[in-house]
């Protein structure tokens, strides 16, 4: 019986140790997604109003000066200014091309 009693205590005190590291080390899966904060035009609001699958995203900002500026934005070319704009709503295909309907400084 003393024999069963150490065996059954040498691998409760294995499963001790392994299960937690188990569960430590075990592989993580990637994230859902991954957050980006997108550069500012100078001024003190950037908003993004599309994204799509290649992380491109179109939206409108703020410059310094105080103008609103639609752009596209990606890793690869950086902040590319669309032209001013009041505000819109945009729509980005996996292609990097934008329909949506904005208002422009002339209304």
């Amino acid at each position: 019986m003393k024999a069963r009693t150490r065996i059954i205590l040498i691998m409760l005190t294995i499963a001790a140790v392994l299960v937690p590291a188990a569960i430590v080390l075990r592989p993580r899966p990637e994230g859902l997604y991954r957050v980006t904060i997108l550069p500012s035009l100078g001024g003190g609001m950037t908003g993004a109003t599309s994204i799509n699958e290649h992380g491109q995203v179109a939206g409108f900002g703020r410059t310094r000066e105080g103008v609103f500026r639609f752009f596209l934005w990606d890793r690869e070319n950086g902040m590319q200014h669309l032209g001013p704009g009041l505000h819109g709503t945009f729509y980005l295909n996996d292609a990097g091309q934008i329909a949506g309907m904005a208002v422009d400084p002339n209304g």
